[in-house]
């Protein structure tokens, strides 16, 4: 089945009036069930906007084929955030001002999640569910339940990134950083797990998106001779950094350490090899052995001829656990989505990874677990999932896979951070 998706069905939805009909309220026969998207097809963060697509569109293929129940169709109307707060606020105000929609997917960067959750979905009361935004201030939004996400938290990718570090022996370290929610929330976990573990901060640089240059920061950042720069940076600016920073010979000095953003086709297709060669550095992971997984890895290739990256499969599971909570909704609105969304996730329920075996479970009057192809979606009260960690090198002209990072959770240290997190959403 063909999926209709984004652009057309806001053109559908809009029709020649120029307003959207409503979707919410009771369910009926054949209904079309339209929810939203608030993504970066834009700015820094594009390329995730391009993998929550495909990761998406295979959802919706797989919950169309089997359909919603009555015979419904599940459709989602796509904004672009352009990667910056004000944008995504207003992408999100249409979908949920303009067309009605009872819950929205969005946003990639933790700064637009939360101005989008403050301004738009918490006031209004709609369900959001983020498939990439990590910051630990997210757990902490004052939201009644109606802000989730299928990403883990940079609560935990902060313990992980600090642990690679220590395990590789860097004893001291300075930190660049971008300016929002994600970077300083990333940042304040891996320094304080960091140090925690007997390492030394040398500096903590902050860095605007959409500067031409990077030099002063990189500077600063190389005094007191730290053995390396931690990067918590996006991909558009640190292919930049990158290439400033081979040019100033800094490369030659430290060793760098790259969170997740830092592990981007862009990157590698616009920075020469050796000027990331040797470059370690963490990312989310699936559990790449399960079914599921494995599953999914073959449709993603048969569609697209390449491999999907972990942030594909977090969208396929936002978008999949959303068309589950409509499936065990008695009614399409949002004070119903928020009571059926979580626990179509949890453990009590009989384990369920396609669409097609949990509807059927649905129908019986059985609870059930989604078990993503993400990993666990197992959703606690705060809208967290669970995370898995693999490290990686940047060797022969490529990033390759090391290995899984064994990391404890320190929830007295995740708590503080998100709660001691500035609220501003400046930068992307």
């Amino acid at each position: 089945m063909q999926t209709r998706t984004t652009r057309r069905s806001v053109l559908k939805a809009l029709g020649a009036g120029g307003v959207a009909a409503t979707t919410t309220g009771l369910l009926q026969q054949g209904q079309t069930y339209r929810i939203g998207s608030a993504v970066s097809n834009s700015g820094d963060l594009a390329v995730y906007g391009q993998r929550h697509e495909r990761g998406m569109n295979l959802a919706l293929d797989r919950v169309n084929e089997a359909g919603l129940k009555d015979g419904g169709e599940l459709e989602v109307s796509l904004e672009d955030t352009a990667s910056a707060p004000q944008t995504g606020v207003s992408a999100a105000q249409k979908l949920v001002n303009q067309e009605g929609v009872p819950l929205l997917i969005g946003a990639v960067s933790s700064g637009v999640t939360v101005a989008i959750a403050r301004s738009v979905t918490i006031p209004n009361q709609v369900v959001q569910v983020s498939p990439h935004s990590t910051s630990p201030q997210i757990t902490t939004l004052d939201d009644d339940g109606y802000v989730l996400r299928t990403a883990p938290s940079d609560a935990f990718q902060g313990a992980a990134m600090a642990q690679l570090a220590l395990d590789e022996g860097i004893e001291s370290a300075a930190v660049i950083l971008v300016n929002n929610d994600y970077g300083r929330g990333f940042a304040d976990v891996l320094k304080s797990r960091f140090e925690a573990g007997g390492g030394t901060i040398t500096n903590m640089v902050p860095y605007n998106s959409g500067e031409a240059s990077y030099r002063p920061q990189l500077n600063q950042a190389s005094q007191g001779d730290p053995e390396a720069i931690m990067f918590v940076a996006y991909p558009e600016s640190f292919t930049t950094m990158a290439r400033q920073a081979f040019e100033m010979g800094l490369k030659d000095q430290v060793q760098y350490v790259g969170a997740e953003s830092t592990l981007a086709e862009p990157i590698k297709e616009n920075v020469p090899a050796r000027a990331l060669n040797g470059m370690i550095g963490t990312t989310p992971s699936a559990p790449t052995e399960s079914d599921a997984w494995e599953s999914f890895v073959s449709a993603f290739r048969d569609r697209h001829d390449t491999e999907p990256s972990v942030w594909a499969a977090y969208s396929y599971d936002a978008t999949m656990l959303s068309a589950l909570a409509i499936e065990a909704a008695d009614e399409f609105d949002s004070s119903a989505l928020r009571e059926t969304i979580y626990p179509v996730s949890r453990p009590e329920g009989e384990t369920v990874s396609s669409f097609e075996t949990a509807k059927q479970a649905l129908q019986n009057g059985d609870q059930i677990d989604y078990s993503g192809v993400s990993g666990s979606i197992d959703l606690n009260e705060d809208g967290d999932v669970p995370g898995t960690y693999q490290w990686w090198r940047f060797e022969d002209g490529d990033y390759r896979m090391q290995g899984f990072l064994d990391v404890e959770q320190d929830s007295e240290t995740t708590t503080e951070t998100a709660t001691g997190t500035e609220t501003t959403t400046q930068g992307q």
